[in-house]
C-alpha cells in the first residue's frame, strides 16, 4: 500500500546493508541520493546511474550508458550464433509481449517480433551504429528498410540464416495487399520509438559502459532513475536492460558476486518472463526482491498462474498495511488457522428444561481478511516458520544507517533522524 512505510522501512534498510553487487529501480531518484555515498564509502563499491532524465545530476553525477544490444554481439564475436538468434527472439519478446487476456489473435505481434529479431540481428552484423536508436530509424523510414532487406538477402551472415529471415520478410513486401506488412511494421515502430534520435534513452543506449558481467565479477552498484515525463519509456527500457544483465549473469561460467535486484515499484518495470526466471537465477547467484503496492496489480499485468509461481519462489514476504481486498484474503489464508474454543448451549423442549452446557474446538483464520486490514505492524513469512508479528522501524531509527544516509532531496537538506532503537555492528 502506498504511504506504508516500504520504502523507510525496508528498501533504504536493505540497500544500507545489503554487502554484495546491488541493481535498485529507483522511481524518484531520491533511493540514489540517500544512498550512493554509503555504497561507495562504506561498502567500497563501484557505483553506476543509469538516469536518462538527468535528475539530480549534481548530486549523483553524470549518467552511465548500457546498450541492451551489447551482449548479443558479443556473442556475434565469439561465433555464438545460436546464441544471438535465441537472444534476440527473446530481446523481442521482452519488448512486445503479448499481452494478459490476448486470446488467440498474436499474428500481428508475432509478425512484429520477427521483424524486430531480423533488425536486431542485420545491426549487429551490417551496420556501424549498433543500438536501438539505429533499428528505430530502419523502422521509421520504409525506404531505408527495404534497403536493408535486399542488402540482407545477399549476406552470407549468420552461415546464410539473415538473408534467408530478408528473403522471407521480402516476399511480405511485395503482396498485393500491403497492410499486412505496414502492420508488423508500425508495431514493431511503436515500441522502438522511445528510442528515436534525439531522445534521452537514445543516448543512455547507445554504447555499453558496464556490464552485467561487471556486477558477479566484483561489488558494484548500479542505480535506475525514472524521469517523471517519461516514466513509461524508462521504465521499459530498465525492464529490458534487467532482462539482458541477467542473461550475462547467467552466462558466466563462474559463480562470482551474488546480485540481488531490489525492485521498488517492480511493476513500473515489468521483466515479461520474470516469474519463470525465479526457478533459474537463484542457481547463478542472483537473487530478486520485489517491492509491491498489492498482489492485484501483479496479478492484472503477468496474470493469477505467474502471481502463483512468484509466490511460491519466495522465501520471504514482508507485509505492511494492507488494504487490497484479494491481498488480504489471499493473506488470511496462507497463515492458516488456529483452534478456539466454543461453548454450546442447549435450552432443552420444555420452558422448564434445564439449560445445557458444552464446550467443542473449532477452527478459525489465524487472521480473518478484515482483521488484518486493521492489523498493526508487519507480517512476515519466512519459509516453514510460524508467522511473525514485527513492528516497523525506519534506516533513521538504526545506527549506523541514520549516520550513512544523505538527506532526501525532496525534503530538504537536512537528515532524517528518529530515536535509535537498533544498533549494528559491521
Amino acid at each position: 500500500m502506498a504511504g506504508s512505510g516500504k520504502t523507510v522501512c525496508f528498501v533504504i534498510c536493505a540497500i544500507l546493508h545489503w554487502p554484495s553487487s546491488l541493481v535498485v529501480t529507483d522511481p524518484k531518484g531520491t533511493l540514489t541520493c540517500i544512498t550512493k555515498w554509503a555504497r561507495e564509502k562504506i561498502f567500497k563499491q563501484k557505483t553506476y546511474v543509469l538516469n536518462p532524465g538527468r535528475r539530480y545530476e549534481t548530486l549523483i553525477g553524470k549518467s552511465a550508458r548500457y546498450n541492451p544490444l551489447s551482449f548479443i554481439h558479443k556473442k556475434m564475436t565469439e561465433g555464438r550464433y545460436g546464441d544471438m538468434v535465441a537472444l534476440s527472439k527473446g530481446l523481442a519478446y521482452q519488448l512486445l509481449p503479448e499481452p494478459r487476456n490476448s486470446g488467440e489473435n498474436t499474428f500481428f505481434r508475432l509478425g512484429s517480433r520477427s521483424l524486430l529479431v531480423f533488425l536486431f540481428l542485420y545491426v549487429l552484423f551490417l551496420s556501424e551504429e549498433k543500438n536501438f536508436t539505429k533499428v528505430c530509424s530502419l523502422l521509421q523510414n520504409e525506404l531505408d528498410l527495404k534497403q536493408a532487406l535486399y542488402e540482407a538477402s545477399a549476406s552470407d551472415a549468420l552461415k546464410g540464416g539473415l538473408a534467408a529471415r530478408a528473403n522471407d520478410l521480402l516476399q511480405q513486401t511485395d503482396t498485393a495487399d500491403s497492410r499486412q506488412w505496414q502492420s508488423f511494421r508500425v508495431g514493431a515502430l511503436q515500441i522502438m520509438d522511445d528510442y528515436s534520435k534525439g531522445t534521452d534513452l537514445a543516448e543512455i543506449s547507445s554504447e555499453s559502459d558496464f556490464s552485467g558481467y561487471d556486477l558477479k565479477r566484483q561489488k558494484t552498484t548500479l542505480y535506475e532513475i525514472c524521469s517523471p515525463a517519461n516514466k513509461e519509456s524508462d521504465g521499459r527500457y530498465f525492464a529490458t536492460a534487467n532482462w539482458m544483465m541477467m542473461r550475462e549473469m547467467m552466462d558466466t561460467e563462474v559463480l562470482g558476486e551474488e546480485v540481488l535486484f531490489l525492485l521498488e515499484e517492480a511493476l513500473n518495470f515489468p521483466i515479461h518472463t520474470i516469474s519463470s526466471d525465479l526457478t533459474l537465477i537463484r542457481e547463478f547467484g542472483i537473487k530478486v526482491w520485489f517491492v509491491l503496492q498489492d498482489l492485484d496489480h501483479y496479478a492484472h499485468i503477468f496474470g493469477d498462474k505467474n502471481l502463483g509461481t512468484m509466490l511460491s519462489q519466495t522465501d520471504c514476504k514482508q507485509i505492511m498495511d494492507v488494504q487490497s481486498l484479494k491481498t488480504a484474503e489471499w493473506l488470511s489464508k496462507m497463515l492458516g488457522n488456529s483452534t478456539v474454543k466454543q461453548t454450546n448451549y442447549a435450552l432443552g423442549h420444555k420452558w422448564d428444561d434445564p439449560v445445557l452446557q458444552s464446550a467443542s474446538e473449532i477452527a478459525r483464520p489465524l487472521l480473518t481478511p478484515d482483521e488484518i486490514r486493521q492489523f498493526g505492524g508487519m507480517i512476515i513469512l519466512y519459509k516453514d516458520l510460524p508467522p511473525i508479528h514485527a513492528f516497523k522501524c525506519g534506516y533513521h531509527e538504526v545506527h549506523p544507517w541514520r549516520k550513512w544516509a544523505r538527506p532526501n532531496p525532496l525534503k530538504g537538506t537536512k537528515k532524517f533522524l528518529g530515536k535509535i532503537k537498533v544498533w549494528l555492528r559491521y
